[in-house]
């Protein structure tokens, strides 16, 4: 999945910011969207949204969360648990957006790959248990 050439996006920003940004929105909607019924016609991101809600539960503070983990979360939103919320907005950008952006800012590849897994694995973060096969790898 990819933002379009038609999606706004914020001038390049840091990954402290953008998770910021990510964590705030997840954190203020998420819980509500794994209750409330869509409106017809919409999609149901309830299941979706409900299944990540242990995730967003240990998303660490915006002033403690490592590099690394920032990396995970916004490969969450790129192609993991968190991806349900790829073309949410907090009224500025898109979710992806802010992954993209800070991604691209910061020279990181979306995925983590395996070397970055496994030090992510072994950092003891709150994180790994709630992250997805695809993002942390087989644990």
């Amino acid at each position: 999945m990819g933002l379009s050439a038609t999606d706004a996006r914020p001038e390049p920003l840091s990954l402290r910011d953008a998770y910021g940004k990510v964590r705030d929105w997840y954190r203020a909607n998420a819980a509500t969207i794994a209750q409330e019924q869509p409106a017809a016609g919409q999609p149901d991101f309830r299941p979706a949204a409900a299944k990540c809600l242990p995730l967003v539960g240990v998303l660490p503070d915006v002033h403690h969360a490592t590099e690394l983990e920032m990396h995970a979360v916004f490969s969450e939103v790129i192609m993991g648990r968190l991806e349900w919320a790829y073309h949410k907005s907090d009224g500025a950008y898109k979710m992806a957006a802010y992954a993209h952006t800070a991604l691209d800012t910061a020279k990181l590849n979306f995925a983590l790959g395996k070397e970055r897994q496994a030090d992510l694995r072994r950092s003891g973060s709150v994180l790994v248990s709630h992250l997805s096969e695809q993002v942390i790898g087989e644990v």
